[in-house]
């Protein structure tokens, strides 16, 4: 079966399990990168011009009368007409499975999933043995298989396994290429639906993301359904290839262990309680997790990156700490004197004025962006801020400055906030900052902290080039 990184269509027979009396010949194409792609050579809709509506759709392609599939989520387009004036239907789709046809989004579960990830080898250090030797003129190849790497993850009542596998690549029909790989497999106690394997995946991907320091992608997922058992006693489990798009990859060939900030052999002995604590942390810390992550997969504007490392800043604060001047019944009575006195002092015709007021009195018992971030600041390791060259009462006040220009592009501030090469620079740092916290809540301590951050060769050269006055 082709890769989560290859490109691929397929010709076959599709219809609605709604209503499988109607069916029509059509194209599915896997755009790794951009869409998956449904065209019908007709529509599944009663009428011509209609419009379905479903959450799946099934099909059997055309290379093997054993390979069928369902289509999840697919988002139909409007129809359209081929040169020769037949009707066609698009639909868009979220995901793909090969191997089975089911009937309903709810039917969609599994026992257990196994994923394969773009660097997962060198992140575990490729400790197995591939040797070949020529023997009476054949070349007789030889696997050493290290031990799985095994353990529980109670906070989602989950067994993990990570494996060694060898695999074979046949290149234009003329040479074979083996190949060694790694892949994870989670095994929860009970069944799940496809969304808790999906969400599952994305944050294991996503914790692999942040220790290895460069975008991660799937390179295959396959979920394992229990079928049962037969006369001859319990059927093997069936195995279902899922796909779905990575829009956007900026793939890099290979990775030094000495430029990831986490390298396996550095937290082996430590990884269940590492998975557990990544796996259970508090879910308001998601949208953190979500924009930091979606930073290093993307390419976007610096300011738009600095904002939204000030936004993960604001709520690592939140989650994590008080926040407030006062208890919040002694700042309802101070609140409602203070509404009182406002109301007794503007004439009545600045009601817009007064509602203003007492909007932002609302909040004025929460700490300010200085205060939440100094609160901050003071859990990381010192020597992080020597080694950044941070000096951190002067770093929070541009950082804060720049922050409201951009929100509020005030004249006012403009002249504090910092621009250019010295943006890109709190930028960085900010996000080797963010980087510290979350290893921290891993559990590393403070010199793995700041060795990891320090492994980064962006801010390695920031801070290079600062402390020669290059900057």
């Amino acid at each position: 079966m082709e890769t989560m990184l290859e490109d691929f269509r397929y010709r076959g027979e599709w219809w609605n399990p709604a209503n499988p009396d109607v069916r029509c010949r059509g194209e599915i194409s896997f755009d790794s990168s951009d869409d998956i792609i449904l065209t019908l050579e007709g529509t599944l809709a009663s009428h011509s011009g209609g419009h379905v509506e479903t959450e799946i759709l099934v099909g059997r392609i055309d290379v093997s009368a054993d390979r069928p599939v369902t289509l999840v989520h697919p988002l139909q387009w409007p129809s359209g007409y081929s040169s020769s004036g037949l009707e066609t239907s698009i639909f868009r789709c979220r995901y793909m499975i090969f191997g089975k046809q089911f009937q309903s989004l709810t039917d969609i579960g599994a026992i257990a999933i196994w994923l394969k990830f773009t660097h997962l080898l060198e992140w575990l250090g490729n400790n197995s043995v591939l040797s070949t030797r020529r023997e009476d003129n054949e070349t007789r190849a030889s696997f050493i298989r290290p031990e799985p790497i095994e353990g529980n993850i109670p906070c989602i009542e989950t067994v993990f396994s990570i494996s060694y596998e060898l695999g074979e690549r046949l290149r234009r029909f003329k040479s074979l290429e083996l190949i060694t790989s790694a892949s994870i497999m989670l095994s929860p106690d009970d069944a799940h639906d496809l969304e808790w394997y999906l969400d599952l995946s994305y944050r294991i991907r996503h914790l692999l993301t942040l220790l290895i320091g460069r975008p991660i992608y799937f390179e295959e997922i396959l979920m394992l359904r229990d079928i049962g058992e037969s006369e001859q006693g319990p059927n093997r489990p069936e195995f279902l290839h899922l796909y779905l798009v990575q829009p956007d990859r900026h793939m890099k060939e290979s990775i030094s262990p000495i430029e990831m900030p986490v390298a396996f052999s550095e937290i082996n002995n430590r990884l269940p309680e590492i998975l557990n604590s990544w796996l259970g942390r508090d879910e308001g810390l998601s949208p953190l997790v979500d924009l930091y992550i979606s930073n290093i997969f993307s390419r976007t504007f610096r300011e738009f990156q600095f904002l939204s490392y000030i936004y993960c800043l604001e709520i690592y604060h939140r989650i994590n700490f008080k926040g407030l001047y006062l208890d919040p019944e002694e700042f309802s009575e101070y609140s409602a004197k203070i509404q009182k006195s406002v109301s007794d002092i503007l004439p009545k015709e600045s009601k817009d004025l007064e509602d203003s007021l007492n909007q932002r009195l609302r909040y004025g018992n929460e700490y300010a962006l200085r205060k939440r971030i100094r609160e901050i600041f003071n859990e990381l390791p010192e020597d992080l801020f020597t080694y950044l060259g941070i000096s951190i009462g002067t770093f929070i006040r541009q950082i804060v400055d720049t922050r409201n220009y951009l929100t509020h592009y005030s004249t006012d501030l403009e002249a504090a906030a910092l621009t250019s090469h010295r943006l890109s620079s709190a930028t960085e740092k900010l996000r080797g900052l963010i980087l510290a916290l979350l290893l921290k809540d891993l559990g590393l301590g403070p010199e793995e902290v700041t060795t990891a951050v320090s492994r980064d060769l962006i801010i390695k050269a920031i801070v290079g080039e600062e402390s020669h006055g290059d900057i």
